[in-house]
């Protein structure tokens, strides 16, 4: 996963998405990642934002399934 580095130091240690079944659930600094913000690009070039869903930062994909 690589993400863009737009974001503030404040984000920087939060789980991208914090669903534990998703390829997302990670942290910057995990083994795998680089980067860090809401913007994630999987290595098939992919790209994926997170945001707010209820009170929990989810990925778009899987805060789209929440919604369902």
């Amino acid at each position: 996963m690589e993400s863009s580095p737009m974001q503030d130091g404040l984000e920087t240690g939060n789980l991208f998405c914090n669903n534990p079944l998703c390829d997302l659930h990670v942290r910057p600094g995990d083994p795998g990642v680089r980067g860090f913000g809401n913007w994630a690009v999987f290595a098939n070039g992919i790209t994926v934002g997170r945001g707010l869903y209820g009170c929990v930062f989810l990925c778009d994909r899987c805060g789209q399934r929440t919604l369902r």
